[in-house]
């Protein structure tokens, strides 16, 4: 049983269709068609011809989802983007002072890691490191991983004395600034072992395309968006984003701190979401939504 079509071709490994052959494997349940071109109906085709009954198609739809950050990247060569948030019952990211940091409780802050160690890389905008001076690392009980850890940061005005800079040299970290950034912040980043990669400008201070092209090009398949208010916003107005995850804390804050505090969709332009999940974690509640659209649009 197998949830991708298995390859029929040399890469970092022998093909899993001749180790299929040569272990006198009988029957093959696939549950979708690998969409990489490489493969696409040659792995099954090749079973068949060796006398393998193949049987493809089982669990489709739940198995495009558990693979769909590696299905875009094949396709579209862009990353998977999940926004992950955490927000008061009135929808709150922060209370009247800007304190944000752990809103939700223990065993949320557990399944964050679960989704960081799912995840290629973490992205975060500069304020956020400013203002928490996270870590961005996974650290998920029996799991290790090293995720890229990715700061927008049009003016590089990262603190040289922050964590994350601080472990440059450990965890790969990039900086992603504008053409517009001081070049001697810029240097004193890149002396601190930061990749500095310069994007264009935009009113949302760097180009958040660009951005994920660069991710691309570096084989990030899936991003996990961590950053604040602002950063938030700026993916879901540019239309960035794949799928949003939000963790709903028993608390009622008030203020201005929220999500498109400055912007606002039309209810005929506001996007479409698809409710996938809900999840409770003592009294913190998660809610995943994916944008709407029909799987077989995507198989």
């Amino acid at each position: 049983y197998v949830t991708l079509e298995p390859c029929n071709f040399y890469g970092r490994t022998p093909p899993c269709t001749e180790a299929i052959v040569n272990a006198g494997i009988k029957r093959v349940i696939v549950g979708m068609i690998d969409p990489n071109p490489k493969v696409s109906g040659k792995g099954v085709e090749f079973l068949k011809k060796h006398g393998i009954e193949v049987e493809v198609g089982v669990l489709e739809e739940e198995v495009w989802e558990m693979n769909e950050a590696y299905i875009k990247f094949v396709r579209e060569k862009k990353p998977f983007v999940t926004l992950k948030f955490a927000m008061s019952v009135d929808g709150k990211l922060a209370d009247f002072k800007g304190a944000s940091k752990y809103l939700a409780g223990e065993r949320a802050l557990l399944q964050v890691h679960k989704m960081r160690y799912e995840s290629d890389a973490i992205l975060v905008g500069v304020g956020t490191v400013v203002k928490d001076n996270p870590r961005l690392t996974v650290r998920f009980p029996g799991k290790e991983k090293r995720a890229k850890r990715v700061i927008l940061d049009s003016q590089a005005r990262l603190p040289l004395d922050s964590y994350l800079a601080r472990t440059a040299r450990e965890i790969p970290t990039y900086v992603f600034v504008s053409s517009e950034a001081p070049q001697d912040k810029v240097e004193r980043l890149r002396e601190a072992g930061i990749e500095v990669r310069v994007v264009s400008r935009n009113k949302n201070g760097v180009d958040l395309k660009e951005v994920l092209d660069h991710l691309a090009s570096l084989g990030v398949m899936s991003v996990l968006v961590e950053g604040g208010g602002r950063i938030i916003s700026s993916f879901l107005t540019s239309s960035l984003w794949d799928k949003l995850v939000i963790f709903i804390a028993p608390l009622i804050l008030g203020g201005s701190y929220g999500i498109l505090n400055d912007d606002a969709f039309p209810l005929e332009e506001a996007p479409q979401l698809v409710l996938k999940n809900v999840s409770f974690f003592d009294q913190d509640i998660m809610l995943a939504y994916s944008r709407r659209r029909k799987c077989s649009q995507v198989l």
